[in-house]
């Protein structure tokens, strides 16, 4: 059931993801293990809203979702991701839901960046992504230095096989559109070419869409969802 899920939610039929999910958590709570149950549970959750992100639900229908992978205290989840580097899938998907829903999550953001100084880091996916979100959350509230600093420790992650390298290389497209292109130095233009040949099979058309894409935030998240399908997450 959550590997149905997960075929729909790539192919973008949410709706449907959105069903095999809910059916995968109830079977889930039947397991006689609590804990393997548990762990299913949690991944499975993750799956749910990572789907509900890329669908463009209502902060209605997102919030449950929240909660039931971050608790009811969004600043609580923010303190504790900020200066851990465990549960990196977790940390990766509230640092999304912070970058698509940022008015209502305005107060957890700022604990978020207030912690800067203690941010952890490790390698490993999916901190590239955790790396782009820092970014784009610190060049939204006015941070360029913290941004760019990001954004290079994303593009200077270890990237071993051809969706880490695509990642890398809408990382740097990303940093470009945000203007911060001269501090965070990547060959766009080579890796492209390359990845055109080595993978041709990756969103190369939505790239090019991002390359071209107003800095507005609602354009560019639109844009990410389409270079980043929901098997990169």
């Amino acid at each position: 059931l959550s590997g149905m899920g997960q075929i729909h939610a790539f192919l973008g039929e949410h709706q449907a993801a959105a069903s095999f999910f809910a059916q995968a958590v109830e079977t889930f709570e039947k397991l006689s293990d609590p804990t393997e149950a548990q762990k299913d549970i949690r991944q499975t959750r993750l799956y749910r809203l990572h789907n509900a992100l890329d669908a463009g639900e209502t902060w209605e229908n997102i919030q449950p979702l929240a909660t039931s992978v971050f608790g009811n205290d969004l600043d609580k989840a923010a303190n504790k991701f900020s200066v851990s580097p465990d549960d990196r899938f977790t940390h990766h998907a509230l640092l999304r839901l912070f970058a698509a829903y940022p008015q209502q999550t305005e107060s957890a953001q700022k604990t978020y960046l207030d912690n800067e100084a203690d941010w952890q880091s490790e390698a490993g996916h999916p901190w590239q992504l955790i790396h782009l979100w820092r970014g784009w959350l610190a060049h939204f509230a006015g941070n360029g230095f913290i941004a760019a600093e990001a954004f290079n420790l994303a593009l200077n992650e270890e990237a071993d096989g051809l969706t880490l390298q695509w990642i890398a290389l809408t990382t740097a497209v990303l940093a470009e559109r945000l203007g911060l292109g001269k501090s965070c130095p990547y060959p766009i233009d080579a890796e492209a070419a390359r990845l055109k040949i080595e993978f041709p099979q990756a969103p190369h058309a939505a790239l090019q869409t991002l390359q071209k894409s107003e800095a507005k935030p609602e354009k560019l998240l639109a844009a990410l969802k389409d270079c980043l399908p929901f098997n990169f997450k």
